[in-house]
Parts: C-alpha cells; structure tokens; sequence
C-alpha cells in the first residue's frame, strides 16, 4: 500500500464522476422533453423522430454504464476501482486516514473521514456486496445490449429494456459513487449530487420555429 496507489484511485474516481455526471445530464434532458410533450396535445403523435430521441438514449445510457462497470482488467472503471480498492483493504486502517487527508484540500475533511471510519461506512464487505448488486442490477441490461447493440439477435425472444430499471441502476449507481467520493476524497456533494446545474436556458430552442417556410 502506498500514496501512489491512493492517487491513482483518485484519478480513476475523478473519470467516473465525469461518467456519471454526463448519465444524470443526459437523463434529465429526456425527462424533461417527455414532459414538454406530456403537456402539448399538439405535438402527441406517432412520430419517427420520438422513437429515434428514445432509442438513441437507451444506447448511449447503455453504453456508457457498460464502460463504468467493465471487468476488462485493462480498463479503468468504476468495478475494477472497487475490486482493486477490496484488494488492498488495508487501506481501511486508521494509519491511512492522515495519508489520504494529505491529498485533499478542504480543511474539515479530518472529522468528515474519521467519522466515515468510525462508522465503518465502507469496510472490504461493504465493497463485495456494492460489487455483487452492480453486477446483478446491470445484468439485465447487460443482456439487452448483448442482445440489441453489441449484435442482434436472430432468435429467441427479442429482450425488452424497462425504463424504469434503467432509471433505478442509475440512482443505485449514482448513490455508491457519492459513497466511495467521501471516502477517498473526505467530502460529499451537496443536494442533487453529480447532477450538474445547466447554466443557461437550455429549453429555449424549442420556443423557436425549426422548419422555414
């Protein structure tokens, strides 16, 4: 175990975050354009230009979780972080905690982390049991993308992806991350989470004619 390894956990986190940030982003677009048609009887119709907004965001979700929880061990996702951090579970001692404290800048981490070790909030257990429901969650998914974007599936019956199984893989995802960002970095996230705030009217295209006469 050292600060170097450490570091690197960090760094792997930091792409994860970005990962994830983009998912939350991306789902939050599509709600709110569901909703934009949910609320205008004009524009409720059988349209190809729908079925291309919905299946486009089923894939790129898709792909993007499947990068996150990739077992490749040439990669650096958010699985192989977590199987890396079990295996060296040393890390959880007491004696590391003024180790990581060296390596983030905001003064109350101190409490924030020992109190993160005291409750054993994250042990090797913890992490087994994260890796288990992440790899059990996403294996319907998985099988879909296997089945639908990888290759396509000449027989059998054609898999169907829930939106609202996509949605709580999401949100469990999501919820582990603010976890393990408290761990290594001693400092959470406010409110929403990684949902980034969009600073401009991101809506405002939509109140302008897009077909000239």
């Amino acid at each position: 175990m050292n600060i170097q390894k450490i570091q690197k956990w960090q760094k792997i986190l930091e792409d994860q975050i970005v990962e994830m940030t983009d998912i939350l982003e991306r789902r939050f677009i599509f709600q709110e354009t569901k909703k934009m048609v949910e609320v205008n009887p004009d524009i409720q119709q059988s349209n190809i230009f729908y079925d291309y907004f919905r299946i486009n965001y089923i894939y790129a979700q898709i792909i993007q979780l499947s990068r996150m929880l990739d077992q490749d061990p040439r990669t650096e996702s958010l699985i192989n972080l977590l199987d890396d951090i079990e295996n060296n579970s040393d890390v959880f001692e007491r004696k590391w905690r003024d180790e990581i404290l060296k390596l983030v800048a905001t003064p109350n981490t101190l409490q924030t982390f020992g109190n993160s070790l005291e409750e054993k909030t994250l042990n090797p257990d913890v992490i087994t049991e994260d890796k288990c429901k992440l790899l059990c969650q996403f294996a319907p998914i998985k099988k879909y993308r296997d089945r639908e974007i990888a290759h396509k599936q000449a027989r059998g019956q054609k898999p169907n992806m829930i939106f609202e199984k996509l949605d709580q893989f999401i949100d469990f995802t999501h919820e582990r991350i603010l976890v393990y960002i408290c761990f290594l970095h001693g400092s959470g996230y406010p409110g929403g989470g990684l949902m980034p705030v969009i600073q401009y009217d991101w809506q405002e295209i939509f109140r302008k004619s897009w077909i000239k006469d």
